[in-house]
């Protein structure tokens, strides 16, 4: 969970009795269980940054979370021929606009090169 900051919950869907185990006992951090894809409609629509951990069989959990169209996965173990453990997370967007770094450079040098000055 070394991807998840310190001060961010390790939420989880549909946890089961391993998950729930060895999450605290490998990374000393507690789950919060999401329950179900309500929940995390929920999460999704405070439009926070937040993580979220599965153990998954043959990718049921992880196509049900993708569905929502709005998280990704992190990083994804494989445990066996159908099992993996699977963190993905929601980033909330800003609203910040960069401008493009070489575009006043782009039309001063094109007018140069055009005769223009």
């Amino acid at each position: 969970m070394a991807l998840v900051p310190a001060d961010q919950p390790v939420y989880a869907y549909r946890p089961d009795e391993t998950l729930r185990s060895a999450v605290p006992f490998y990374t000393e951090r507690y789950l919060v269980e999401t329950g179900d894809i309500a929940n995390v409609v929920t999460l999704l629509q405070k439009k926070e940054t937040f993580f979220i951990v599965i153990r998954d069989q043959k990718a049921t959990l992880e196509k049900e979370l993708l569905s929502t169209g709005r998280l990704s996965i992190l990083v994804k173990q494989e445990m066996g021929t159908d099992r993996a453990l699977v963190v993905l997370s929601y980033k909330a967007q800003s609203n910040l606009t960069i401008p493009h770094p070489f575009k006043k450079r782009w039309f001063k040098d094109r007018s140069v090169s055009s005769g223009r000055n």
